[in-house]
């Protein structure tokens, strides 16, 4: 936290110092990151342990709100870990419902950037819990107020950046099309069509600002997305829905004829298309598009009719018998049926 030099920055600092008086139970690990900031405190029956707060690079602040706020929980437990490590329970407090899910969400489910924080979280033995961001105090405050860097800094300081480097550029060099089946001039056009789609921007727009925490609070254009609202991430101007990609209105034409190049059926292009793309009603919408394929239509298999087999009509009686072998209850029998004047005998067979 900066030095305090007018009335607001000490009315701030006292506030924070009255609020530390308080006494909280079990040890949490607070944290609350805004668009360029993130800010921690570690606290132990009540009283705090140490504080931490840093600005987020470049790179960082294109997150995705749900990126930044798992990004918050990795940098306190790694600023924290000669703490942490070991321990039975660490409780961390987030005031972002959303990411509570992401922890109960299967690791191959989520994007990548999110595996790599939640496998570096599997270090610690972590539970995350909701609380109200009014309740926020210590980490809204170190988050809205960092110290500005100027010089090289204390010893500390450099040694816990050398810390955090490493983790830091494994998360930042993860990019999601890298581990897509799509070639670099196809996401390239996936990438112009989602900057012409102004449904996709608006999606874009929500997911780096922040979701609301009600689902009535949410934009009607966007409103289809809240319930894997978790899921979403922007990387390099690219909508993602977990590891799919999003597709664009203008786009979705094509991409069905290249789903359904083959011919097969549709249930068969939904499998394949589902593991690389998504856009709402896809399922629906390639039954259709295969459905009213004139090539599939012309050469579809029509169901065979069974043909009728006219018999011999016998003359006289057990002339021409017929007979079969079922099972019922576990007993087996034999049926013989008569064709002159069906009549019918059935036998249990020992």
């Amino acid at each position: 936290m900066p030095n305090s030099f007018d009335a607001k920055g000490v009315q701030r600092l006292i506030g924070f110092a009255n609020y530390l008086a308080k006494f909280m139970s079990h040890l949490s690990a607070v944290c609350e990151p805004l668009r360029r900031l993130l800010g921690c405190c570690l606290m132990q029956e009540g009283q705090p342990v140490a504080f931490a707060s840093r600005a987020l690079t470049p790179t960082k602040q294109n997150y995705t709100q749900i990126e930044k706020e798992c990004l918050s929980i990795v940098f306190s437990c790694r600023r924290f870990h000669h703490y942490l490590y070991g321990r039975e329970l660490v409780t961390a407090e987030t005031d972002h419902k959303p990411r509570i899910a992401i922890f109960s969400e299967p690791l191959l489910n989520v994007p990548k950037r999110l595996q790599s924080m939640l496998l570096t979280l599997q270090n610690y033995s972590l539970k995350v819990i909701y609380k109200p961001g009014p309740e926020m105090y210590i980490s809204d405050t170190l988050s809205r107020a960092t110290a500005q860097c100027t010089g090289r800094g204390t010893a500390y300081q450099r040694q816990a950046i050398c810390s955090l480097q490493q983790e830091q550029q494994d998360v930042q060099q993860i990019n999601q099309a890298d581990y897509l089946n799509v070639t670099d001039h196809r996401l390239a056009q996936i990438r112009q069509h989602t900057d012409k789609d102004e449904h996709l921007q608006s999606l874009k727009s929500m997911a780096l600002a922040g979701w609301p925490d009600l689902n009535e609070e949410t934009p009607f254009t966007v409103r289809e997305y809240w319930t894997f609202r978790d899921e979403i991430i922007v990387q390099n101007g690219v909508l993602f829905r977990g590891q799919k990609v999003f597709i664009a209105k203008s786009l979705r034409p094509e991409m069905l004829t290249r789903i359904h190049s083959s011919h097969v059926g549709g249930d068969a292009c939904y499998r394949q298309a589902r593991e690389t793309l998504y856009w709402p009603n896809m399922q629906a919408e390639i039954k259709d598009f295969v459905s009213n394929c004139t090539t599939c239509n012309r050469y579809a298999h029509e169901q065979q009719k069974e043909t009728m087999m006219s018999q011999e009509l016998p003359t006289r009686a057990w002339q021409i018998v017929s007979m079969d072998l079922f099972s019922h209850r576990q007993k087996d029998y034999l049926l013989i049926v008569g064709h002159y004047c069906s009549l019918t005998c059935l036998q249990r067979r020992s």
